[in-house]
């Protein structure tokens, strides 16, 4: 099986790149990319082949999809001298990260927008 680039990966790579380059070597339509990034089709619909191509040009043309890295997270945590286990990462509308407990929604305590991006357990990063 071929490993995809995540729903967050995705849009970073739409969101971070010409859609026009990425449409002309993929042959994925600049309507479509575009839909992606303004959220008028949700990424987790798109087809297998698509994800594949996107994924391919990510790899080919060395792009970086991941927003925020696995160091800064953890210095994050760090500096909020937090144990780094059991922690959800969330990021809010202006690509700030936010840090909850385990379960916590920050949506809720913010009163804004926040997207989950990955989780922290035993000082191991995971991005979804």
């Amino acid at each position: 099986m071929i490993e995809v680039l995540s729903k967050q990966e995705i849009l970073n790579l739409l969101t971070n790149n010409s859609r026009y380059q990425i449409s002309k070597v993929t042959g994925i339509s600049e309507q479509t990319l575009s839909n992606y990034v303004k959220g008028r089709t949700d990424v987790g619909n798109m087809s297998y082949n698509n994800a594949i191509k996107l994924t391919q040009y990510a790899k080919e043309n060395e792009v970086e999809t991941m927003k925020h890295t696995e160091q800064e997270i953890l210095d994050i945590i760090k500096n909020m001298e937090l144990e780094p286990d059991m922690i959800d990462i969330w990021e809010d509308k202006d690509g700030d990260i936010v840090i909850a407990g385990r379960g916590e929604n920050p949506n809720n305590l913010r009163g804004q927008e926040m997207q989950y991006i990955g989780f922290v357990d035993n000082g191991d990063v995971t991005f979804e």
